[in-house]
């Protein structure tokens, strides 16, 4: 997955005298992905519960 857009469409609206493009090397990085084994019954709850957990997994 990438987050890399085409500048184009943004230079061609605000014109190439007021924007300049940047370009910055990214490495990729591991990611999990987890599901819920039961659907949310209360979604803000069930996400706040669910950063918790993910901070305290995070490496120090």
């Amino acid at each position: 997955m990438s987050a890399t857009i085409d500048p184009t469409p943004f230079l061609n609206f605000l014109g190439p005298d007021r924007t300049r493009v940047i370009y910055i090397e990214g490495r990729p990085h591991p990611i999990r992905v987890l599901n819920m084994s039961d659907p949310a019954t209360d979604y803000v709850a069930d996400a706040a519960t669910t950063c918790i957990q993910a901070i305290g997994n995070a490496p120090t």
